[in-house]
């Protein structure tokens, strides 16, 4: 997957958890399985990024 589908994903699963949690409230059990799925998608791009390879390698 790109860094562009990512940032497309983290964007729409964002978008998702402020509805939810303006629906729920930010302790619900639902909110809190969308902020650990934008977890995962924002861990991945970290992963993906050049630059913090490139960090991470000095």
């Amino acid at each position: 997957m790109s860094n562009q589908q990512l940032i497309y994903l983290i964007e729409q699963k964002r978008e998702t958890l402020l509805e939810v949690a303006k629906l729920h409230g930010f302790a619900s059990p639902i909110v809190i399985k969308c902020s650990q799925e934008l977890d995962v998608l924002i861990n991945k791009l970290m992963e993906d990024s050049p630059k913090q390879k490139e960090t991470a390698n000095q």
